[in-house]
């Protein structure tokens, strides 16, 4: 049989029991600050992550749109490549008809010569007509129609030595300006190059 409990130990008991819990309560209530201070957290982080996933949406929407952009681009040098090669191929063509040019202004100047051995001999065929008045008067009027047409021949000569002239000024016009449309290719294909190289970290 338990013995019995003095008035001054049962109140010391129950002030050690009102002790403990209010010790719980202080302890229940750090708890429940703490819970609710880690939900506000968990919140914040749970807007966080829905902030982050939105932004992730967006930047694989700018990848996408830059990586279509990047195959925009790698076509387009592509067929900047293409035409480079058409230009080569031109301007080779180009440098071919430049020589035939060449050997025809050769080819004129020859024949020039020629007319001018032709005019050396005319004029010794003058000579040997002047010793006979009679004949040279007989065939005048022969001879005057024959100096009329080479002169009509020679202006037409140096009417077509000056449309070839004028022809030549074009074509190296032409050259020009497309060795001009080649150097700003060029200037495109490096920025395009510059563009499509891996950053430098």
């Amino acid at each position: 049989m338990p013995g019995c409990v003095t008035r001054q130990e049962f109140e010391r008991r129950m002030r050690e029991l009102e002790s403990e819990v209010e010790g719980e309560k202080v302890v229940t209530r750090h708890i429940l600050e703490q819970t609710q201070r880690n939900g506000d957290d968990l919140g914040v982080m749970k807007a966080d992550v829905r902030r982050l996933a939105g932004e992730t949406a967006l930047i694989k929407g700018v990848v996408t749109h830059q990586a279509g952009l990047l195959n925009v681009l790698t076509q387009d040098v592509g067929l900047m490549r293409l035409d480079t090669n058409e230009m080569r191929r031109d301007m080779g063509d180009l440098r071919q008809e430049m020589s035939g040019v060449h050997r025809d202004v050769g080819d004129l100047r020859q024949e020039m010569s020629g007319v001018h051995r032709d005019v050396g001999d005319l004029r010794q065929d003058v000579g040997v007509m002047q010793i006979s008045l009679n004949r040279l008067e007989q065939r005048l009027d022969g001879l005057e129609g024959n100096v009329g047409t080479m002169r009509t021949d020679m202006d037409t000569m140096r009417t077509d030595m000056d449309t070839m002239r004028t022809d030549m000024d074009t074509m190296r016009a032409n050259v020009d300006t497309m060795r001009t449309d080649i150097a700003a290719v060029r200037t495109d294909v490096a920025a395009i190059r510059a563009a499509l190289a891996p950053p430098t970290l």
